[in-house]
């Protein structure tokens, strides 16, 4: 059984093989108290960075990752453990990962979209990835609505979010949204009032800067890492 894939959405510039590459980029991730999503977004030498919903890792140890390939799927392709959090943010809930791989390994990874490249005017179609209750990660399409202020339950600050006319399955919290030319804007947060929440990608760049970690957004610096 192969993925939902969405033939055609969010738009002919993304093909087949970039779908595929987008899921091959988001693992599962296992926590000592359930599962969610994760997304690879870089790599320094034998360091890989993942970003994730903050909720999912909240008090976890034990993370562990699991690959899927076009060739295997949906079997698990391979496993990374040892992974840790690096940062955290209760809210825009999101955290960044980091796990230790070797020089041998290879990996997908995808790009934040800036924030001179985000869309501005709504509705517009996008795409989420996620392993729904667990299971391997599907594609998604949604109809993304408005750029929302919104806080979470019990907390008094608020922040930035997509809201999507989808609601969001379990185990998808952490997965990626892309927007309709494929690049990568938010991560799955919640559910709430029939309507589908994404951290938004400025609370995401905005997060990366006050930690010193903007370099994980900067594609100038990726590319160039790759190329050493």
């Amino acid at each position: 059984m192969y993925p939902t894939l969405v033939p055609g959405i969010p738009g002919a510039s993304l093909s087949l093989e970039q779908r595929w590459q987008r899921l091959e980029a988001t693992p599962l991730l296992r926590t000592i108290s359930g599962s969610g999503t994760a997304v690879v977004i870089g790599r320094r030498a034998d360091e890989l960075y993942l970003l994730t919903a903050e909720h999912v890792v909240r008090k976890s140890s034990e993370l562990r990752l699991e690959f899927f390939e076009r060739g295997k799927y949906p079997k698990v392709s391979r496993t990374l453990l040892y992974g840790s959090v690096l940062e955290d943010f209760a809210n825009p809930d999101f955290a960044v990962l980091k796990f230790p791989v070797t020089q041998e390994q290879r990996f997908q990874e995808v790009h934040l979209a800036t924030k001179a490249e985000r869309p501005t005017r709504f509705p517009f179609k996008g795409l989420t990835i996620g392993c729904s209750n667990g299971n391997p990660p599907t594609c998604e399409a949604v109809t993304v609505t408005a750029k929302r202020l919104a806080r979470k339950a019990n907390d008094q600050e608020i922040a930035f979010f997509w809201e999507t006319e989808q609601v969001s399955i379990p185990g998808r919290s952490g997965g990626p949204i892309f927007d309709q030319t494929g690049r990568l804007i938010g991560i799955c947060s919640a559910t709430t009032g029939g309507k589908g929440f994404y951290t938004h990608l400025d609370e995401i760049l905005a997060g990366l800067k006050q930690r010193k970690l903007g370099w994980l957004a900067d594609q100038s610096v990726l590319e160039l890492q790759k190329t050493r």
